[in-house]
């Protein structure tokens, strides 16, 4: 029996609950959330809750671990996760920062857990229908490829009270291709990145946050701080160019 435990107890730790729990050899040891509200809707199904994640940590009482909080502790709580000996399937994105990545790789290393980026689009069935063809050579050799994740999640940026959510403070203060993973991810398995390639070299341009504000102003008024497009740094559209060290190009397109 495998006992893991949800870190980040909201929507997206509420919806992979459910799916592990569908599995007989798997059970929900405990939640773990700084907020009581996302706390309550757990209490009837008899696991241990934790406010605190170091208190998770002491506990320790399971064997793997759901990261399912706000992009900025990622990288943070997998560390640790790891360095106890947890295995650890992370929300994406795994991290935010160059800084993060070797220390997660590091951790992941030296860890005897497993450590995985919950990365859901590369294992639906039409990417894995194409992955499946280039394993078999249909397209030969791959050197050239353009993905992207067109997805309007403006009204996901401000709270109805007008202020910032967590992926608002994250569009407020970060600029460029902020949320990758979803289009490169598929991407980078077709073109087998981190076996018999790598991604080398890199550059990112994004538009200005016109519809951003522009949403803000229609929703919230223009007397909205929001409002103004120099409040965001995130563009509504951005692009990155990116190429390979077997000389393949990739080109990456997010919108907000």
């Amino acid at each position: 029996m495998l006992r893991f435990a949800i870190v980040g107890g909201g929507s997206r730790g509420w919806h992979l609950a459910s799916l592990l729990r569908g599995f007989p050899d798997v059970e929900l040891a405990a939640v773990c959330d700084s907020d009581p509200g996302a706390l309550a809707r757990w209490c009837s199904l008899g696991v241990e809750l934790f406010r605190d994640f170091e208190e998770l940590l002491r506990w320790g009482d399971f064997d793997a671990a759901v990261v399912s909080t706000p992009w900025a502790h990622h990288a943070r709580q997998s560390i640790k996760l790891l360095e106890e000996g947890k295995h650890v399937l992370c929300e994406v994105p795994a991290c935010l920062t160059l800084e993060e990545c070797w220390a997660l790789l590091d951790a992941a290393k030296s860890s005897g857990a497993v450590y995985m980026m919950g990365e859901n689009y590369c294992f639906m069935r039409e990417q894995l229908a194409v992955l499946r063809m280039a394993e078999e050579d249909v397209f030969g050799d791959l050197t050239y490829a353009e993905c992207g994740y067109i997805h309007d999640v403006r009204s996901l940026l401000l709270r109805p009270d007008g202020g910032l959510t967590w992926r608002g403070e994250e569009a407020r203060r970060r600029r460029g291709v902020i949320y990758p993973t979803h289009s490169i991810g598929p991407v980078a398995k077709w073109m087998g990145i981190g076996e018999r390639d790598e991604f080398v070299e890199l550059a990112a341009m994004s538009t200005r946050p016109a519809s951003i504000a522009q949403y803000v102003r229609e929703v919230f008024g223009g007397d909205h701080p929001a409002a103004r497009e120099e409040y965001w740094r995130c563009g509504d559209s951005a692009v990155a160019l990116i190429s390979t060290r077997r000389g393949a190009l990739v080109v990456l397109r997010v919108d907000i």
